[in-house]
């Protein structure tokens, strides 16, 4: 959620983990006066909320019938988020390049160990 949050604001962020913590698979409806209430917005921040989440493709709200469903997507590595042109360059106008470079995360080099579950149990070995 770091690459995210300075460009979705604080208002989409909250949204996104309400919906999260309180994500029951369509159990059971949820009023939209539930969340106003949980979050302390009025209807104007919570309608901004979600059309940012949707334009970063990290809820789909669908209208069925007289009430709507919710789809919650995953947020992007931080890796991918980067790799994305538009999120990159919308996150350097918020931050700055050098503070996104910053974010880039150096990978791993070698060869990955593997090892059974068994042997990474052995009390005799030992790591570095």
């Amino acid at each position: 959620m770091q690459c995210y949050l300075p460009i979705i604001g604080q208002d989409a962020l909250s949204l996104y983990l309400y919906t999260l913590a309180f994500w029951d698979d369509g159990q059971k409806e949820h009023l939209f006066a539930a969340i106003l209430n949980h979050l302390n917005f009025g209807m104007d921040r919570l309608l901004k909320a979600f059309k940012i989440l949707s334009a970063f493709n990290l809820v789909t709200l669908y209208q069925k019938g007289d009430g709507y469903e919710l789809a919650i997507h995953p947020t992007l590595s931080s890796s991918d988020f980067l790799r994305h042109t538009v999120y990159r360059t919308l996150l350097e106008k918020k931050i700055g390049e050098p503070a996104v470079s910053d974010l880039r995360q150096e990978q791993a080099g070698g060869e990955p160990f593997d090892c059974s579950f068994e042997s990474g149990l052995s009390r005799d070995r030992r790591i570095g």
